[in-house]
């Protein structure tokens, strides 16, 4: 079964022009996403997986399979050690 992504319902964010800025008041940061990363953002809304995501991603931006799979891996890992986003097993 593969893993399930959604946003952390416990970060405040906000879409701007192409970007959205991340507040974690638990961590005190914030974050601000560029245009692809705010896509990823945007699109975990509803709970996915990595191949969900990455298969969005070819579709929009005409990326090879394997750069988006592994730029959206690298990027799930980035937000889940932030505490950006929730993953169930």
């Amino acid at each position: 079964m593969q893993r399930m992504f959604r946003r952390n319902e416990d970060v405040a964010f906000q879409s701007l022009l192409d970007q959205v800025v991340i507040v974690n008041v638990r961590a005190r940061e914030v974050h601000v996403l560029n245009g692809t990363a705010s896509r990823i953002w945007s699109l975990l809304e509803r709970e996915t997986t990595a191949a969900d995501l990455a298969r969005a991603l070819r579709e929009e931006y005409a990326v090879e399979a394997a750069q988006a799979e592994a730029e959206v891996e690298s990027f799930l890992q980035e937000l889940e050690e932030k505490g950006l986003t929730a993953a169930s097993p």
